[in-house]
């Protein structure tokens, strides 16, 4: 009891203390005991302690029912008290508390009809998705570990707690958490799980695509992202979503080199590009950032812009996000194009490779020309016969990227309405082509970016514009 009343007083009386979010739940389970309950913390947190990886959340776990815990403390957040839920919060730092409980029979293979508040943890650790999942630790830190979660870890293995069919037929979900657990963590899947996983894939028809896309987002993103598609690919879980993804979930079976063409079908540099594209995904972990090595997956699986926007849709992904992402396709498709076109028929020389870049990166913005270039440097030996035009992009990109003077049309020394009275004629969408034209020449051709200088060419410009 001295213990509980020391970390009580330290955690939550004095105010002016800055505290983590460990020390919140250490805090949160001391007031918790000390007025009679049990406690715990639960779930991811205690799991990521045990493979010593960084925690993002702690949870605990309660016999306390919602009332008992919010009357228990100055400030709480219902977060859903329908399932027993109170956010605590203790000098700006949020803990999520969850009193003992089981849940009535999945009624959309996502979510319970109903819960019941129960007394005992081990009934509350009976629920969960995967034994790594369903340890409970003490403020000591011992473990309440009724399914063998520990030894799991160790042996680095997924199993569901209890009958794996069951755990997804409740919730269709767990099945690509399974498979964000195993390549995340780089464990296997037990036998039974996996099996289960397999034939209860159809139900995966029942998940919101927002769902699906957040944990393929955690897999693309994670430590292992090429054996996470492999796992997709065997799995064939991207078969069964609410919306079919077509090209989408069919590259991505190529992209894990799952089902090669058949032999009539097989060129030379397709079983080359299919023997490499593996070895290429190998190095999608130097890209930071999901934004990148969605990109990064879609170029080198060699999705059009429009392909990969119709799977992006269907997956909802946020809309920033897909813009994002088009944008450094479309940029990707018109550098093959003119390297394609040109590179057939003549030497492409630095000069204008240099000067075609720098437009499109005019064009595109800078991020987007740097992302590419990021994107194009893991890619530039797999290009085929015009592989030396990549690597030469790779080589000047970010130098040429440096010596463009100005990136926007509001970096000019002259306004849309400044070029219309000085044309005499009234603003309009000719405006802009004129700003764009004059950035051009002031970013690429070295014109100085001077207000009369500006205004002598949009002068002589306008006679070539239609214009009102």
């Amino acid at each position: 009891m001295r213990i509980i009343k020391q970390v009580t007083a330290l955690s939550i009386e004095k105010e002016d203390a800055a505290l983590d979010q460990e020390e919140v739940a250490h805090a949160v389970i001391a007031r918790l005991e000390a007025e009679g309950h049990s406690a715990y913390l639960v779930g991811g947190c205690v799991r990521d302690k045990l493979m010593n990886r960084s925690v993002k959340d702690y949870d605990v776990t309660t016999s306390a029912l919602p009332e008992q815990v919010i009357a228990s403390f100055a400030r709480t957040l219902p977060t859903g008290l329908q399932h027993g839920t109170v956010t605590v919060v203790i000098q700006g730092t949020p803990v999520e508390v969850t009193t003992f409980r089981t849940e009535s029979k999945y009624e959309d293979h996502r979510r319970p009809a109903s819960v019941t508040f129960v007394p005992e943890l081990r009934e509350d650790l009976q629920r969960r998705d995967f034994t790594i999942n369903a340890i409970a630790m003490e403020r000591s830190g011992r473990l309440i570990d009724p399914y063998g979660g520990r030894t799991d870890i160790e042996r680095k293995v997924i199993r569901c707690v209890g009958d794996a069919h069951e755990r997804f037929e409740e919730d269709a979900l767990r099945m690509l958490r399974c498979l964000r657990f195993a390549s995340n963590y780089m464990f296997s899947i037990e036998e039974g799980t996996w099996l289960a996983l397999l034939d209860k894939a159809p139900l995966l028809r029942h998940i919101a695509m927002e769902r699906v896309e957040a944990e393929l987002t955690k897999m693309i993103a994670g430590t292992d992202p090429l054996r996470a598609l492999r796992l997709l690919a065997r799995s064939g879980l991207l078969r069964h979503t609410k919306i079919p993804l077509g090209a989408f979930a069919e590259r991505i079976a190529l992209a894990a080199s799952e089902h090669p063409d058949p032999p009539s079908q097989q060129t030379a540099s397709s079983v080359k590009e299919r023997e490499e594209l593996p070895e290429r995904l190998h190095r999608w972990t130097e890209l930071s950032g999901d934004v990148m090595r969605w990109a990064f997956l879609f170029a080198a699986v060699q999705l059009s812009p429009e392909e990969a926007a119709q799977g992006m849709m269907a997956l909802v992904f946020p809309r920033r996000k897909s813009d994002r992402i088009v944008k450094l396709l479309e940029f990707k498709q018109v550098i093959d194009r003119e390297i394609n076109s040109i590179a057939g028929t003549s030497e492409l020389s630095d000069e204008k490779l240099n000067m075609f870049f720098k437009k499109q990166a005019l064009r595109y913005g800078k991020s987007n020309a740097q992302d590419w270039l990021a994107i194009n440097a893991l890619l530039v030996t797999f290009r085929g016969p015009y592989a030396r035009l990549y690597v030469r992009l790779s080589d000047s990109g970010a130098q040429w990227l440096e010596e463009i003077a100005l990136w926007d049309r509001t970096e000019l020394a002259v306004t849309g309405a400044e070029i219309a009275d000085a044309l005499g004629r009234e603003a309009g969408p000719w405006t802009a082509q004129m700003l764009d034209r004059l950035l051009a020449e002031a970013a690429l051709q070295g014109t100085e970016n001077d207000k009369s200088r500006l205004i002598l060419l949009a002068q002589q410009y306008g006679k070539e514009l239609e214009m009102p």
